[in-house]
């Protein structure tokens, strides 16, 4: 259980949800905005996704209604 906050916690440190926004974004971008590597963003996102903060669609992420509403810091 401690791996999924841990995660959690990691992605609001660097702005994961913010850095995504409104619109669905790629990795390599996310990874510029959050001064991370690609390969990083790509796994976190990718398990945010699992646990059903973003949605993938391809090789980009966007934020779901509630993640966009109570952890995006633009909301």
């Amino acid at each position: 259980a401690y791996q999924r906050t841990e995660a959690l916690k990691a992605a609001l440190e660097i702005d994961l949800f913010t850095a995504i926004g409104p619109d669905a974004k790629s990795a390599a971008h996310i990874a510029s905005v959050c001064n991370a590597s690609e390969r990083g963003i790509r796994i976190l996102s990718d398990y945010m996704t699992i646990c059903g903060f973003l949605v993938k669609e391809g090789d980009t992420y966007r934020l779901t209604e509630d993640s966009a509403v109570f952890l995006d810091r633009n909301s």
